[in-house]
């Protein structure tokens, strides 16, 4: 077993403003410290790994967008937190199988965070929960993967709910997706078949940068064959 620790602290100098809006010119530096702890270990003469960590981070003065005389700008935002336990395992089974899962619960908030949603006045968004961010992951995945002979895997993916605005007010449920690969290996070559996302959802995954309450969706249903050669 092994044991890690580390703290850092973070300075990235101050931003400029190029844009058409009024503004004060020179930002103000963004800051952060940031402390991580956990453990390693691997047991059973190498047959499975495991990892666990937990971490916390706060950042002061986070450069947000903003909009200035019906102009687009930026400004100092305020503070962030974010802190979380992340685990992870790596089972190494007979005749060429794995199994590996992982799980990480994540709280995201804004702390002392003025934001301007139209322009004119700043909404206090002190205690809520970052846009897009789920406060719950995890991941279980098995594959077959011989160096020569038939060769599969399967992995599910949960992504837990969250808000879709900063002002917290509409939240996303929850959601799963199904992954899976089945193929062939020589010694000169590989053959594959993917299927990724084989449930077709298509929640939001990220925001646009093109306005407020529009999003990106997840990637539809895809399915890929392929052929890679060894030389």
């Amino acid at each position: 077993m092994k044991a890690f620790a580390n703290f850092r602290s973070t300075f990235k100098p101050a931003a400029f403003d190029f844009s058409l809006a009024e503004n004060e010119g020179v930002l103000d530096p963004e800051t952060s410290t940031n402390y991580e702890a956990g453990v390693k270990a691997r047991a059973f003469d190498g047959a499975a790994d495991f990892e666990a960590s937990l971490f916390s981070m706060d950042m002061q003065n986070i450069v947000t967008p903003t909009v200035v005389n019906n102009l687009p700008a930026l400004t100092n935002g305020g503070a962030t937190h974010l802190s979380g336990v992340e685990l992870a395992a790596d089972l190494r089974l007979a005749h060429s199988n794995f199994v590996r899962a992982s799980y990480s619960a994540h709280d995201a908030t804004f702390g002392d965070y003025l934001y301007s949603f139209d322009g004119v006045s700043n909404t206090q968004l002190d205690g809520k929960r970052f846009e897009m961010s789920a406060k719950s992951l995890w991941s279980l995945g098995f594959s077959h993967a011989p160096e020569r002979g038939f060769i599969a895997s399967v992995n599910a993916n949960h992504v837990g709910d969250r808000y879709l605005n900063k002002r917290n007010t509409a939240l996303a449920p929850a959601y799963e997706t199904i992954d899976a690969s089945i193929g062939f290996r020589t010694a000169r070559a590989e053959y594959r078949l993917d299927g990724r996302n084989l449930g077709d959802r298509r929640d939001a995954v990220a925001e646009s940068e093109f306005g407020d309450a529009q999003y990106y969706r997840m990637t539809p249903r895809t399915i890929r064959a392929g052929v890679a050669l060894h030389y």
